[in-house]
């Protein structure tokens, strides 16, 4: 980048003096207010000629500025290196330096291939959850809680059962059929007695003795049952029937959806989908987007890389609005405001002014040796016919300070201001062809205009020499006057 070089433009002020010389008697001189005494070496000359002589020049109306020149570069509004989190194998490039790109486009990838498993895996493993958690929510069945408590019925009744006794009527049951079973054995008795009287020595291998031995089994039964309707139970069968009780009616509590088990399917499924959330993006560190719409400036990385958390992959640059930087030393930076218009010629195309505004001012200066200089940034607005701008071009801006419309405006030549006085004159015209010397008020100045308050008007006419000084006989032997 070119070394800056910065001036504030001021009114060019010229102190015209006039210089008396001595002369001889025969060789008289003429005075024109505001220019001086001119003569030559022998006649007068008449006051008319003398005007006309000068430069003469008709006061107009137009602009004029004040402005800030400093040198610069273009840049861009924002550039970022793009880089991977973690390390990995730099599978593929999807861009080029040159490219334009929008903002979320993939611009480069990692192998990723043991990342995106988990990342499915987790959210595998969130869906259950989710699918818990709405199923807690909306409670059981009704056949799961008709099941659910037909089982505490069951429990209830084997309960009572065993801590009541049984019912008369269940008595009556039992008692009926240790009755039948007692009337059953008669019969199967008669008949294997019978049996018997005949074969004594095959009597096992009978049916008559089978089935006394079926009938026997069940009069057992029938008053082993009849005998334990009466019996009291023992405590540890009373104390299981209730367990079965309350095992029973905890199943269908656990059914029914309570604040604590929302609570708790909830706090599941979130963890679950916090748990895929990091592995998702564990897995999107695998790929790099552009951060904004942008121009990638440069690619170092190439395909099959080893990088790392700090490998530069490509360079993103915002040059929707290029931007073009300037340093403005210490002394002219109160004369900067944001917004100010300014012009830009950059080196690559000379006579082409671009417009610009002030868009920041740094808020810290740089000390270069003893210079202090603040970093002010210029937006380039966007032009008809705009040229290619490019970063990194350099050029010439400058800031415009001040400016004024339509008003009288006078080249800075012709405006003279005494050392002395400090009065400020023109040479006007007179309408007899003679000059007069008028007192001015000024306003804005640049080293070629300087803008006239009161004074003079559009219309009238300046006057200013354009000839050399005469020869001047100093009255030295040998020796001659300004102007050789």
């Amino acid at each position: 980048m070119n070394k800056p070089n910065k001036k504030l433009v001021v009114a060019s002020t010229i102190v015209v003096m006039a210089i008396t010389l001595s002369a001889c008697a025969s060789t008289p001189s003429i005075n024109i207010p505001g220019i001086g005494r001119v003569g030559g070496s022998g006649a007068a000359t008449d006051p008319r000629a003398a005007a006309a002589a000068a430069k003469q020049v008709k006061v107009t109306t137009g602009s004029i500025e004040n402005h800030i020149v400093a040198t610069g570069q273009v840049t861009a509004r924002q550039a970022v290196n793009l880089e991977f989190v973690r390390s990995g194998t730099l599978t593929k490039i999807l861009v080029k330096e040159g490219d334009l790109v929008k903002a979320g486009q993939v611009v480069a990838t990692l192998d990723n291939s043991d990342l995106t498993l988990s990342a499915k895996q987790q959210w595998d493993n969130y869906l259950l959850a989710q699918a818990v958690y709405s199923q807690t929510l909306k409670g059981p069945t009704t056949a799961d809680l008709q099941n659910a408590n037909a089982a505490v019925w069951g429990a209830s009744a084997a309960y009572n059962a065993l801590s009541v006794g049984p019912t008369e009527a269940q008595l009556a049951g039992l008692r009926a059929t240790l009755q039948n079973a007692q009337a059953d054995i008669k019969q199967k008795q008669a008949a294997y007695d019978k049996a018997y009287s005949k074969n004594q020595g095959g009597i096992g291998a009978t049916p008559e003795s089978l089935a006394l031995e079926q009938s026997t089994n069940a009069l057992n039964l029938a008053k082993a049952n009849y005998d334990n309707a009466f019996a009291k139970p023992s405590a540890p069968t009373l104390a299981q029937a209730s367990a079965n009780i309350s095992a029973a009616q905890a199943k269908v509590d656990a059914l029914k959806p309570t604040s604590d088990a929302i609570d708790q399917a909830r706090l599941k499924m979130n963890q679950a989908f916090d748990s895929w959330t990091q592995a998702d993006n564990t897995s999107k560190n695998g790929t790099i987007v552009a951060t904004f719409d942008g121009l990638i400036t440069s690619v170092p990385a190439n395909v099959g890389d080893q990088v790392g958390s700090n490998t530069v992959i490509a360079t993103l640059a915002d040059f929707a609005t290029p931007q073009f930087t300037v340093s403005v030393d210490e002394a002219d930076l109160g004369n900067i405001k944001l917004g100010q218009d300014a012009t830009i010629a950059l080196q690559s195309y000379t006579g082409n002014h671009l417009p610009a505004k002030v868009s920041s001012i740094a808020h810290a200066g740089t000390t270069v040796g003893n210079v202090i200089t603040f970093k002010v940034t210029l937006d380039l607005v966007p032009a008809k016919d705009q040229p290619n701008i490019l970063m990194g071009m350099s050029g010439t801006s400058q800031v415009i300070t001040s400016k004024a419309d339509n008003v009288v405006v006078v080249p800075a030549a012709l405006v003279v201001t005494d050392p002395r006085t400090k009065t400020t004159t023109v040479n006007v015209l007179d309408v007899d062809g003679t000059s007069k010397t008028v007192t001015v008020k000024t306003g804005l100045a640049n080293a070629d205009s300087i803008q006239i308050l009161s004074g003079v008007s559009a219309g009238d006419t300046l006057l200013a020499i354009t000839r050399a000084a005469p020869t001047v006989n100093t009255g030295i032997p040998g020796a001659r006057g300004f102007g050789g």
